[in-house]
């Protein structure tokens, strides 16, 4: 076993250990903290400076030979994900999406307890119980749910921004890579539009951009690991073991057959039993998202979606053909297969309007935009590390 698969697995296991906790035992993780509030703002500290820790360890992934430019580009990261964060808490936990007399943030916290307990009432978010099981259990140490979201979602915003620009350095300098990342931040209000505030997308996102990185290193454990974790976050990851089919093709056509087919094998019994265990294993299209077939051409008629699409990727869409000679071809295969999955996913499954399902492709996209300008791309390189 490798470093890096070794790490991986403890992580991964540590994530799933952390976020199902609080769906085994709901009665306990629902309940009032048992600890003494000194206890609690100790748990605060320790969840900071383990964080600032972890920040500090992860300049080895920026492969940066000046020591003052780690620090900068690691400042950068943190800041622009304390800005989204900071502007999911203005746009959408102060806000009303929901049509309720009470601000989201309060429908955040009645909507995390009824998914803990596994309720039908919310599927599909019942079938997606990491990321809510994840604030659960740090809700439950400090006693303090408007920091266990914060501290969640700024989490894996920085770990989001870290992956992608440490994918993006596979092929540009360090300073494209950085504008690269910083495009989708600037597109992350469109992205929050018209959103309660459920918090599936910072985990998703985030095993979407590890998925990424890893098809690119062709680490197909690492990626396969991260495919089925993210399952539990949202099921638009079960498109990723395609990405693998379709580009990997340095890797003989029968051996990523085999691989997509148990990996995908692997992702069914893993989704099945999650709803056999919360709707009797249902797969009928209505208990899918909790819609129907109507659902379709409800999702066509309204008004905003156009206008959402457009400005979450559509601008940047020329920037792919003006860049296709000097795009890799990974890059290439992933966006032709997750541009139309995606886009019937939201149409089947979602709202049109819900942008914040492409923030994958936008991240890809960026790329091709800072590639049409500078017009050529660093060779590109399997690293192990």
């Amino acid at each position: 076993m490798t470093r890096s698969l070794f790490f991986n697995s403890i992580a991964l296991a540590l994530l799933l250990l952390l976020g199902t906790i609080p769906v085994l035992l709901p009665k306990t993780f629902l309940g009032p903290s048992p600890f003494l509030s000194s206890v609690n703002y100790a748990c605060i500290g320790l969840l900071l400076a383990g964080a600032c820790f972890g920040v500090f360890v992860s300049r080895r992934l920026l492969q940066e030979s000046d020591s003052l430019k780690h620090y900068v580009i690691l400042y950068s990261l943190v800041a622009l994900a304390l800005l989204q964060a900071y502007l999911h808490y203005l746009f959408v936990d102060k806000q009303f999406y929901m049509n309720n007399p009470f601000l989201n943030e309060l429908w955040q916290f009645h909507h995390l307890r009824k998914v803990i307990e596994l309720s039908p009432e919310v599927i599909p978010h019942s079938y997606r119980f990491l990321p809510f099981g994840l604030i659960s259990f740090i809700s439950w140490l400090t006693d303090n749910f408007f920091f266990a979201k914060t501290f969640y979602r700024v989490f894996f915003y920085f770990c989001t921004l870290l992956t992608f620009f440490r994918l993006f350095r596979t092929w540009l300098d360090s300073n494209a890579a950085l504008v690269a990342t910083l495009i989708p931040v600037i597109l992350f209000p469109v992205s929050i539009a018209f959103f309660a505030g459920q918090p599936t997308d910072p985990l998703s996102h985030f095993s979407f951009a590890l998925t990424m990185l890893f098809l690119v290193q062709r680490r197909f454990p690492e990626f396969a690991m991260w495919c089925l974790a993210g399952l539990f976050a949202k099921e638009s990851l079960l498109v990723m073991p395609l990405c693998w089919l379709i580009c990997a093709r340095d890797i003989p056509l029968r051996a990523r057959a085999i691989q997509t087919g148990a990996l995908l094998a692997c992702a069914f019994i893993a989704l099945f039993s999650v709803r056999l265990y919360v709707e009797s294993g249902s797969f009928q299209y209505s208990a899918i998202s909790g819609i129907g077939v109507d659902h379709i051409l409800q999702n066509l008629k309204t008004s905003y979606w156009p206008l959402q699409i457009l400005f979450q990727i559509g601008l940047l869409l020329p920037f792919w053909w003006i860049s296709r000679r000097s795009l890799p071809p990974d890059v290439h295969g992933m966006l032709f297969v997750l541009l139309p999955a995606i886009t019937v996913s939201n149409l089947m499954f979602s709202w049109m309007h819900e942008a914040r399902n492409f923030v994958p492709c936008t991240f890809l996209l960026a790329l091709a935009c800072v590639l049409a300008f500078t017009g050529k791309s660093l060779e590109k390189t399997h690293s192990a590390s």
